[in-house]
């Protein structure tokens, strides 16, 4: 008697349709792109590079690994047309997400994300804060939300600060993640925050995808949508902010929301509030406007005692004396500071600040009333997000990433058009010849 033998036949593997071979193609752009203003920074000193390093120049161990590689230089226009660039490609991705396999999302994550991570810091150099902050405890045993860094300037990191002269204005968390970056060298200090913000990013990317599957959202568009910004990339990761922290707390907090885990969230969602004041700005919608409410507020309070306890055994009760400071300064590079120049002052006055402010309040209970009546949180948490950005008097391009998270999962396209707009408006606002004597 015959035996036949079935054999397993191995799938066939599918064509690439034309809109997939189109996403690859502005991934691949994007890389290319990034590598290039990469090199770029790292070919020599340039404005974009080190403006606020006070003149100290680009020693090898700050141009970073891809100093001698042939770059062009950065001049104004090779950098913000760069940026430009990368924008546009970015919202051609996002055009394309459901044409972009995950894998495909999650890998182009990845290889940008170590671009930037070997480039030099990009923009306003606060990562030298960060390690001035934690030397100031570390290795001068003095405490960061009381003494400034200009009290230590033979210290090494003091010509590379942006601030000598403020105390911390960071939350417990933030500053809690600067003590390690006062036991090593200051080079050392900065490549380990830069592989610290690299890491924190991607961490946001498999958030975003986890979360956005939670939601019953496609996970490689919110991928896209948020780690593969360019502002993300380019300021956040390159200059090693901790808006990072807040995004990847905010991710966390929806992550668990959506999963039903609510004390977990309230916990993250407080949690990005202590790494930034302005990371609990989600908290409130949250509690509003989500399920189970009382283990949601009971694990936001948890949290709070935790790390405030903490905070205060520390460094007692002065938490909040760098938030003065920062209160101080302006730019002509945010909405009021476009206003006041088209009403011939050159910094914000009062009634223009003031006005700013109201109407920030005003969209942010109307929104809080908007929620208990059925908005979905993240969307209502997310147009908040924009009314704060549009009110600021002083807006860093990475204060995008603030809003990044909360667009990219809320259920209405409209918080993401913002994110776009907002995007752009970051850039070409620093780009503009007016506006660039500030």
């Amino acid at each position: 008697m015959s035996v036949s033998v079935a054999t397993r036949r191995r799938p066939v593997a599918r064509a690439l349709d034309w809109r997939e071979v189109l996403a690859g193609a502005v991934l691949a752009g994007m890389v290319a792109l990034a590598a290039m203003l990469a090199i770029d920074a790292a070919s020599g000193p340039n404005r974009q590079l080190v403006w606020s390093l006070k003149g100290p120049g680009l020693p090898g161990w700050l141009a970073g690994p891809f100093h001698g590689l042939g770059g062009a230089g950065l001049t104004p226009g090779r950098f913000y047309g760069g940026l430009v660039g990368l924008c546009v490609l970015w919202a051609a991705a996002w055009a394309l997400a459901s044409s972009i396999r995950l894998s495909w999302a999650l890998g182009a994550a990845a290889v940008l994300h170590l671009v930037f991570l070997l480039a030099p810091p990009i923009g306003l150099s606060d990562v030298f804060n960060y390690i001035g902050y934690g030397r100031l405890a570390v290795v001068h045993g003095l405490n960061p939300y009381v003494h400034v860094l200009e009290q230590v300037p033979t210290d090494p990191v003091f010509a590379y600060s942006t601030w000598p002269g403020w105390t911390n204005p960071y939350g417990p968390l933030a500053t809690l993640s600067f003590y390690p970056l006062g036991a090593v060298a200051v080079p050392q200090a900065l490549w380990l925050s830069k592989a610290a913000a690299a890491a924190t990013g991607l961490g946001g990317a498999w958030l975003a995808a986890a979360a956005a599957r939670r939601l019953g959202r496609p996970p490689a568009a919110a991928v896209v949508f948020v780690a593969l910004n360019p502002v993300w990339l380019a300021y956040a990761v390159a200059g090693a902010h901790s808006d990072l922290l807040v995004a990847v707390a905010l991710l966390g907090g929806v992550c668990l929301w959506a999963g039903r885990r609510p004390a977990g969230a309230g916990a993250a969602l407080l949690s990005a509030a202590a790494v930034k004041l302005v990371g609990g700005l989600a908290l409130p919608y949250a509690v509003v406007g989500g399920p189970r409410r009382r283990a949601l507020v009971a694990g936001a309070a948890g949290a709070a005692v935790v790390i405030y306890g903490v905070a205060l055994a520390l460094w007692g009760p002065h938490l909040l004396g760098g938030l003065s400071d920062q209160q101080q300064v302006t730019s002509p590079r945010t909405v009021p500071g476009l206003v006041s120049r088209a009403l011939g002052y050159l910094d914000p006055p009062p009634g223009v600040t003031l006005t700013a402010a109201g109407l920030f309040g005003l969209a942010a209970v109307w929104l809080l009333w908007r929620t208990w009546r059925g908005l979905p949180w993240i969307d209502a948490a997310a147009w908040s997000t924009v009314a704060l950005l549009l009110a600021l008097t002083w807006l860093m391009p990475w204060y995008v990433v603030w809003l990044l998270p909360l667009a990219a999962l809320s259920r209405s396209p409209g918080p993401r058009w913002a994110a776009v707009a907002l995007t752009l408006f970051v850039v070409i606002v620093r780009w503009a010849p007016p506006l660039m004597v500030s």
